[in-house]
């Protein structure tokens, strides 16, 4: 058994709670199991507790073992100086906190049901990508619709983790946690990284000063991004390496460390066309930004309008193209742009301001998104499950990732239907 799964019969009372004892004989009467705590210390607080009719109030700590205790060292913490009451499943010590005092403890065994145990282990032991598959289907699809709207809210806290870091990088100026982000995940995957090293190396703030000058966006891109070969025979390779010259002096620039992906990448999304995609965008950037402050949407320029004398025919500085390529904003990287950057980033932005209409305005955006397309949404569609919208899609996504993955079945409310079912 793990610990998890204890927490959870604790927390719902699903074990005898006839002719509760200490193990040293004392009469205990729950009032209140107390909150499961989600930070370090011990794991539920708030609790109340009555032993031998006296009434405690704090902290309760769950290990599978008491030896446990001080294996993690809780007898040499003051945070755990305030546990009222040990529940344990086998009482193999007695346990002291750090002032020398006998912490009263429950044994749970014996008293937690087999059925309980057995669908658990079934669970955990499930060698399928979705372990309930054989359950979910009769989940009442209201709960299951609802369990969706806070997984989907789950998501989006943990972007916001992510978001806040660029945001702190970038010295708390929004436009640049906007740019940083964007381009990031005009990469992908495969080269997000490098290009929000790209981005900490030469700031919008910087760009904007050439906003209206193409060529000098686009050398000064390439040559921060080291991707302007050496001594190449290409006269257009050649004249970014000049003005790349000229404007790395005036600027101080320096080129970024991480390294270009190429590799199963489709050509056309080359990090090479990427950077040249993005010297399109910028002119739209900070009034795209600027809509968003304004709950408005985002409105990207024709694609008609983004042809260029040498990208719309190159995929990369030696790869030419047989004929002219597509070079634009696809719908699809549109999708990808509004599900990933556009709604974490608005959502972050009302918590971190206490703006209830852009955590609003984020849901909108992920609502008016089609359903994402990949590995984890089929899966869901083998059972039967289909995403209505971005929104739901990204839930699933949530769902399948942080819980299924990893057998999180007890904090899950499909697989906690199931273990306490009657």
């Amino acid at each position: 058994m793990r610990e998890d799964l204890l927490q959870f019969v604790w927390a719902h009372g699903l074990f005898d709670l006839s002719n509760l004892v200490t193990t040293t004989g004392e009469a205990i009467g729950i009032e209140r199991f107390g909150s499961l705590n989600s930070i370090a210390g011990p794991d539920f607080s708030d609790a109340r507790i009555r032993i031998d009719a006296h009434l405690w109030i704090g902290n309760v700590e769950i290990h599978i073992k008491a030896s446990e205790w001080n294996q993690h060292r809780h007898d040499q913490d003051p945070a755990y100086n305030n546990v009222i009451l040990h529940v344990v499943l086998e009482n193999d010590m007695t346990i002291y906190n750090q002032n020398g005092e006998l912490i009263p403890t429950l044994e749970l065994k014996g008293r937690i049901g087999k059925s309980i145990i057995k669908r658990y282990q079934s669970l955990c032991e499930s060698k399928r990508r979705i372990p309930c598959e054989g359950f979910i289907k009769d989940f009442p699809k209201i709960q299951f619709n609802a369990w969706l709207e806070s997984l989907l809210v789950n998501r989006l806290e943990r972007k916001s983790n992510d978001i806040r870091l660029i945001h702190k990088t970038a010295d708390g100026n929004w436009l640049e946690t906007f740019y940083t982000l964007f381009v990031g995940y005009l990469g992908q995957n495969q080269n997000k990284l490098a290009l929000q090293e790209l981005c900490r190396k030469l700031p919008f703030n910087t760009l904007s000063k050439h906003i209206d000058q193409p060529f000098q966006l686009e050398s000064m891109l390439f040559g921060v991004a080291n991707l302007i070969p050496a001594n190449s025979q290409v006269k257009y390779a050649q004249r970014l390496q000049n003005e790349y010259e000229f404007l790395k002096i005036k600027y101080s620039l320096n080129e970024i460390s991480q390294q270009w992906k190429f590799g199963g990448i489709r050509p056309e999304a080359f990090p090479t066309r990427r950077i040249a995609l993005l010297v399109k965008l910028l002119p739209y950037l900070q009034r795209g930004y600027n809509n968003l402050m304004q709950s408005e949407e985002i409105k990207w320029p024709d694609s008609s309008s983004f042809d260029h004398e040498y990208w719309s025919f190159h995929y990369s500085f030696k790869d030419e193209a047989k004929q002219m390529i597509s070079f634009r904003l696809s719908d699809g990287l549109k999708q990808i742009l509004k599900i990933n950057v556009i709604a974490p980033f608005v959502f972050f932005y009302g918590r971190e301001v206490g703006g209830d209409r852009f955590i609003g305005q984020a849901l909108t955006v992920l609502e008016s998104c089609k359903p994402e397309k990949n590995r984890v949404l089929r899966e869901w569609q083998k059972l039967e499950i289909e995403a209505q919208d971005g929104a739901q899609s990204q839930a699933l996504i949530e769902l399948r990732k942080q819980y299924c993955e990893h057998k999180n079945c007890v904090i899950c409310n499909v697989g906690k239907s199931l273990i306490q079912k009657q």
